[in-house]
Order: C-alpha cells, then sequence, then structure tokens
C-alpha cells in the first residue's frame, strides 16, 4: 500500500520495492511526526489533530480517554500503581495481585456511602489490561515488595516469585555494594 502510494506522489519513483520498505517507510515517519511534535509547528499539528477527533461523535469520547490515561501514564509526575496489594479475587480462597490507584471519590462514593480504594487487577501475562475494582481498605492485603516486583510476578505468569526477586535484591559483590541486577554485572561473571 505505501510504495503504491508513494509512487502515485512521485512518479520518479520505481514500481517495484524490496520487501519490506512499508514498514521502513511507516517508522521513518513515525519518527518524523516524533520530532516534529517536539517543536512548535508540531505541537500546532498535533493540536489540530486532537481537534478534529474531539468534533466526531463516539470517536470523541473513546479519544480522550485514551489521552488522558496516556497523558497520566507517561507523564512522570505521578505513579500510576501506589502499592502492590492481595486481593480475594475472583472468590473467596483465591488471591490476586493487585494494585492501588486512588481513593475513591466523587459519585462512586457518595453513592456506596464508604471509603473505598481503586485497585486494579492486572490480566496474566500482559498486565495492560484487567479489572478495576471498589474495595474497602480492610479486604487489601498490604505486600511488602515494590510495584516493579509485582508487575515483574504478574508478567512472567507467576514463574518469577518474591523469594527469586529477594534474593537478587540481596546478593552481594566482594568489597559489599549491592549487586546491580543488569546484563553487563551478569556478563562481567563469564
Amino acid at each position: 500500500f505505501i510504495p503504491t502510494f508513494l509512487n502515485s506522489i512521485i512518479p520518479a519513483l520505481p514500481d517495484q520495492f524490496f520487501p519490506g520498505i512499508g514498514i521502513i517507510l511507516f517508522v521513518l515517519i513515525a519518527s518524523f511526526i516524533g520530532l516534529a511534535a517536539r517543536n512548535y509547528f508540531g505541537k500546532k499539528l498535533i493540536d489540530a489533530g486532537n481537534a478534529i477527533f474531539n468534533k466526531i461523535p463516539f470517536l470523541n469520547k473513546v479519544y480522550s480517554t485514551i489521552q488522558q490515561i496516556l497523558d497520566i501514564v507517561v507523564s512522570n509526575k505521578k505513579n500510576v500503581f501506589e502499592k502492590a496489594v492481595l486481593v480475594e479475587y475472583p472468590r473467596t480462597g483465591c488471591y490476586s495481585i493487585g494494585f492501588i490507584t486512588s481513593k475513591t471519590r466523587g459519585e462512586i462514593e457518595n453513592k456506596i456511602k464508604k471509603n473505598l480504594i481503586s485497585v486494579f487487577i492486572p490480566t496474566t501475562p500482559n498486565p495492560t489490561s484487567g479489572y478495576l475494582l471498589y474495595l474497602p481498605e480492610s479486604d487489601l492485603i498490604q505486600l511488602e515488595m515494590s510495584v516493579e516486583d509485582a508487575v515483574k510476578i504478574v508478567m512472567s505468569a507467576g514463574v518469577i516469585n518474591s523469594d527469586d526477586l529477594a534474593k537478587k535484591q540481596q546478593e552481594v559483590i566482594p568489597n559489599g555494594d549491592k549487586k546491580k541486577s543488569s546484563f553487563l554485572s551478569r556478563k562481567k561473571k563469564t
């Protein structure tokens, strides 16, 4: 599709392209858009695109919701997940790792008349989807592990466990400094 489109714009281009040119052109165009977005012209162009999306019924709701979520996730101003917890879910006797996102406020709190905590329960192995539960704080079991370690456990479908992560953090190199868990530190051993 892309080579055909380019050939219609620039007739001097050859009729046949090598396989993969579409992917390469897509990456180059996406990179150019990203660079353009950093300057004044790019910001104005993106604002114009946002205005167009915001005028389309139904799509404007979906687009603005996704944009708000991405703004929160991408900005370093706020941690999306405050703490890792265990929740008895999906039934009694079964536990799932969840992440506290915030205290519930607004209409939900007003309707239920209880102090609730918003907890995101991710799916395994893709933690970008999951379930949002509103739970009383008494139903949450606080975990000592970091949010990052809890995400690793979820993504590994439980193959990595908290003991493995704790041992990795406790490893000490001979001079007493904590060992850095990175490719470079593992490569030095060999």
